[in-house]
C-alpha cells in the first residue's frame, strides 16, 4: 500500500505541474491554513474539529477488538507499546500522504469538475478516475494502485472478521456452550469468520446504491463515533475503576448509544 501511495504521489505530482504548482493553488484556496480559530462548532474544518475531533475519533480506534488482540499477540508489555509506537507513526504517515493526494486531485481538477460534469457520481470516484486519466499512460502503474488499495483494505477487513468471531466464539458460545471440544470451537469460529464476510460483501452492494443518492461518508464518521465512543467508555471505566463489573460496563455501552 505504501509503494503505491508513493507511486501515485510521484507521478501524480508531475503530471499536474509539480509542487510549487500545487502547493500555490492550494494556498490560493485556502487550503493550507491549518490555523482556523473559529470556535463554531458548526463548521466542519477548523482548528479545534481537527485537534479536538480528531483525538476523541482516532483515540477509541485503538480500543477495539481488533487491535488489542495485536497487543495480546506479542510476549511482553514492551513489545505491546513498541506495536503502538509503530501503528501511530504509520498512521501518521499515511495520512500525511492521503493529504498530499487530494491536493494533487484538487488542483488536477481545479478547472473542470467531474462531480458537476457527471464523469463521476460521487468524490469517491475521483482517485480511480486520476488513475485511469493521468496514470494510465504509464504501463502498470493503475493496477499497481489497485493491488495496494485493495492489500490495505483486505487486511483492515481480515482483522474485522477474526476479531468478530474471536468475541463471538469466547464471550457467547463458550459460555452457553462449555462443554464444546476446541475442535468444535474452531469449527464454530470459522463458520462466524465466513458468514460475517459475505454479509459484509452483501453490504459492499447495499452502500454503493445509497452513495449514488447520499454521500454516506458523513454517516459513516457519526456510525464510528456511535459504535467505538461507547467502546472506549467501557475500556475507560474498567481502567480508572477496576470494580465495576459487567453489567455496569454493558449499561454504560448502551446508555452511550
Amino acid at each position: 500500500m505504501m509503494v503505491s501511495l508513493s507511486a501515485i504521489i510521484v507521478v501524480g505530482t508531475w503530471e499536474v505541474g509539480g509542487i510549487p504548482y500545487i502547493w500555490n493553488l492550494a494556498t490560493k484556496t485556502d487550503r493550507t491554513n491549518l490555523f482556523i480559530m473559529d470556535t463554531d462548532f458548526r463548521s466542519r474544518y477548523t482548528f479545534w474539529t481537527s485537534i479536538v475531533g480528531g483525538f476523541f475519533t482516532w483515540l477509541p480506534t485503538f480500543t477495539t477488538q481488533s487491535q488489542i488482540q495485536r497487543y495480546n499477540a506479542v510476549p511482553t508489555l514492551r513489545e505491546s507499546r513498541l506495536t503502538l509506537f509503530f501503528n501511530t507513526c504509520g498512521m501518521i504517515l499515511i495520512m500525511l500522504l492521503c493529504s498530499w493526494i487530494g491536493l494533487i486531485l484538487f488542483a488536477n481538477y481545479y478547472n473542470c469538475d467531474p462531480v458537476t460534469t457527471k464523469t463521476i457520481t460521487s468524490s469517491d470516484q475521483l482517485l480511480p478516475l486520476f488513475a485511469i486519466e493521468v496514470l494510465g499512460r504509464y504501463p502498470g502503474l493503475p493496477g499497481l494502485l489497485l493491488a495496494g488499495l485493495t492489500c490495505g483494505s483486505l487486511s483492515t477487513v481480515s482483522s474485522t472478521l477474526n476479531s468478530t468471531a474471536a468475541i463471538i466464539t469466547e464471550d457467547f458460545v463458550k459460555y452457553y456452550k462449555p462443554d464444546l471440544s476446541e475442535k468444535q470451537l474452531l469449527i464454530i469460529s470459522k463458520t462466524i469468520s465466513i458468514t460475517s464476510g459475505i454479509v459484509s460483501f452483501a453490504l459492499v452492494f447495499v452502500i454503493a446504491e445509497i452513495n449514488k443518492t447520499v454521500n454516506i461518508s458523513p454517516f459513516s464518521t457519526m456510525l464510528h463515533g456511535t459504535l467505538l465512543g461507547p467502546i472506549f467508555g467501557a475500556f475507560c471505566l474498567g481502567m480508572f475503576f477496576p470494580i465495576s463489573n459487567e453489567l455496569v460496563k454493558l449499561k454504560n455501552v448502551v446508555a452511550r448509544i
